[in-house]
């Protein structure tokens, strides 16, 4: 049995736009969004988390905030945590490496500074099949 890594997430950060979009298109996604401007996964769920996070009256702006975002699956609420300005962290029973929140994490998302912290049951274990 070997160790499967579904998520193709490089080891640095530094991607260029065309090794983003290479990137989101090697993974296995849900939800459909967008990750950042003119770069949207291609999941087969739409979801607009700017139009929901309005709809739940969550402020603009969440300098100063941290957030916690329940059942993130690919984290699109999370992301646009982030995008309000929010130290955001993510929690899902999903293994990140098998959905699109890894590879997600990677991507570069223009006009945010802050990063996302990931925790799963899964995180620190390796599937095998």
């Amino acid at each position: 049995m070997h160790p499967v890594r579904i998520s193709r997430a490089p080891s640095n950060m530094h991607l260029s736009d065309r090794e983003a979009r290479e990137l989101v298109a090697a993974t296995s996604w849900y939800h459909a969004f967008e990750l950042r401007p003119n770069l949207r996964t291609p999941g087969s769920s739409e979801f607009n988390a700017k139009d929901a996070a309005d709809a739940l009256k969550i402020p603009a702006d969440l300098q100063g905030k941290r957030t916690l975002d329940v059942g993130a699956w690919d984290g699109p609420m999370t992301f646009e945590l982030e995008r309000r300005g929010a130290q955001s962290s993510a929690l899902d029973i999903q293994d990140p490496t098998r959905v699109g929140f890894d590879a997600a994490s990677w991507v570069p998302r223009r006009h945010t500074t802050r990063g996302v912290s990931i925790s799963s049951p899964s995180r620190n274990c390796t599937t095998s099949i």
